[in-house]
């Protein structure tokens, strides 16, 4: 198993889906901040690139660290602060349409983070670069789209970057802009993968991707 952090589904919802179709989104990491932490150099090493020693010794998380993802969407939903997921909400709800709310919105869709191991950061310096992901994220991604064979996969940012080196080259999709939409191959089945900007920046987001990002998610969804 590579997948160390657990995503974050209501099953049954899931499998209703928005607009009969199954998503998965993917974020790109997990960030942590608790610089006084005994553990905090060690599980958020680059070197590394491994938190799962420090699973059950973490003393910031309601559970462990494997469930941090599920722990971030339930704060966000409960009412916490999460600039990323707000955004993005706002982007689904208010400009596609495809939820009342972000409760509603949220069980709809399964969500996973991309790098499987904390990253260490502050307030002023929070994003995931290349050299944070490992080969062995992108085994970790194959292990949730196995589990939930979603219909569309919509990849944020340095995730989609990464996902997009595994596309399927011979693909032609018509209809499509090949910058945003294309295809992977997983247990001998093709998945639809659309990459957008990360959601961590609202203005940048809807400035220079909002749209297009809008017309071909639009395109997927059959509406």
């Amino acid at each position: 198993m590579n997948l160390f952090f657990k995503p974050w589904v209501n099953i049954e919802s899931y499998n209703v889906g928005l607009k009969g179709k199954r998503i998965l989104v993917v974020g790109a990491s997990h960030y942590c901040k608790h610089k006084e932490c005994s553990y905090f150099k060690q599980c958020t090493s680059s070197e590394s690139k491994d938190s799962s020693p420090y699973n059950v010794l973490c003393q910031h998380c309601d559970r462990d660290l494997a469930n941090s993802t599920i722990e971030t969407v339930e704060y966000f939903i409960e009412g916490a602060e999460n600039v990323s997921y707000e955004n993005f909400s706002y982007f689904m709800i208010e400009e596609m349409k495809l939820a009342p709310d972000k409760k509603t919105l949220w069980n709809h869709f399964a969500f996973m983070n991309y790098v499987q191991y904390m990253l260490g950061s502050d307030d002023d310096n929070i994003f995931t670069a290349a050299s944070d992901i490992k080969e062995t994220d992108y085994a970790a991604f194959k292990e949730v789209v196995s589990q939930l064979t979603p219909d569309i996969i919509i990849a944020w940012g340095k995730a989609g970057d990464d996902i997009k080196r595994h596309r399927i080259l011979n693909n032609v999709i018509e209809g499509v802009d090949p910058n945003y939409i294309f295809d992977i191959e997983n247990d001998g089945c093709a998945y639809r993968v659309i990459h957008c900007y990360h959601p961590c920046n609202m203005y940048s987001w809807f400035s220079n991707d909002a749209e297009n990002f809008k017309k071909q998610l639009e395109f997927l969804l059959g509406k």
